[in-house]
């Protein structure tokens, strides 16, 4: 049965949606599998990307062809539900800022959950670094911080003292405080602002997707925020590149560093890489043309 079959009958025989957990396997660090999926009529892109468990840039990447406003049914698109894992180590939760996904290690296993996130939009920044969870909260009450009824007053509105809990609150039903004070991995009543750079720095999950999470972890779960748009992985002995678009701010990118010479570290740091040939000429076309999933940059002809 094709990748293709399979996933119409996901679609047709289980309207619910799924997570995306897979198990990692001995000598790869590459997990899943890419997908495709017909377009169907009055489809909407926001709801096909929430159905793969995919945010809104990540499937826009891997269709560049595709206008996510004006969708034509019958057209096939590529599900890029396939990801190399961010850089060891494999421990706790892994935010790739540059693909605005949350990876989740489940301990004393070999299982990796992962689910799409909505980031800190520019001059919003979400932080680089470590840090842990330091409190769960369900049904959490949001209290607008000063920050964020300054730009809701400069835009004519005015936010009201705090929002109750609930399926219409901005924090949704569950919310991970972070040892960052003031930031946290929460719902959203915004489910279509998933998978882009939309929030005041907090980091924002589909409300199933916070629900599985919350779930999961524990408080003092490590937490580690990175910027890493180019990730080299092993599948079956072969590299693969996956390549996102870098951030532009300065604060995301190390002054003097190119995205050929960022491909060339990641592979050159990979184990693999010193018994193979790279094909330099897909990696530099990968750099410029991103698809947001791996794709295979071994020398063929070596």
């Amino acid at each position: 049965m094709t990748r293709y079959l399979l996933a119409v009958i996901v679609l047709l025989c289980a309207p619910q949606l799924y997570a995306l957990s897979y198990k990692i396997q001995p000598g790869s660090d590459i997990v899943g599998a890419v997908q495709s999926y017909t377009i169907q009529k009055n489809d909407n892109f926001a709801d096909i990307a929430r159905k793969f468990d995919l945010g809104i840039l990540e499937l826009q990447e891997a269709n560049p062809k595709v206008n996510p406003n004006k969708l034509v049914a019958g057209t096939v698109m590529v599900i890029p539900t396939e990801f190399v894992l961010p850089a060891k180590p494999h421990e706790g939760i892994v935010l790739n800022l540059a693909e605005l996904r949350v990876y989740y290690y489940e301990p004393n296993s070999n299982k990796v959950y992962t689910y799409p996130v909505g980031i800190g939009k520019q001059g919003w920044r979400t932080p680089i670094g470590t840090t842990k969870i330091v409190e769960k909260r369900p049904n959490p009450v949001w209290v607008p911080p000063d920050s964020i009824r300054a730009e809701a007053a400069a835009r004519g509105h005015e936010l009201p003292d705090y929002v109750p809990a609930g399926p219409n609150s901005p924090l949704g039903l569950f919310a991970l405080n972070l040892g960052w004070d003031g930031y946290r991995m929460h719902g959203t009543n915004a489910p279509s602002s998933i998978g882009l750079r939309s929030s005041h720095g907090c980091i924002r999950m589909l409300p199933e997707d916070i629900d599985a999470l919350y779930h999961q972890v524990q408080v003092g779960t490590k937490v580690t925020v990175i910027h890493e748009p180019f990730k080299v992985g092993v599948r079956d002995g072969q590299l693969y590149l996956e390549a996102h678009q870098p951030f532009p701010e300065q604060y995301y990118n190390s002054a003097g560093i190119t995205n050929q010479e960022e491909v060339a570290d990641a592979v050159f740091e990979n184990p693999y890489s010193s018994e193979t040939k790279v094909d330099w000429s897909e990696a530099l076309k990968l750099i410029k043309d991103t698809y947001g999933y791996p794709v295979k940059i071994t020398d063929l002809k070596q």
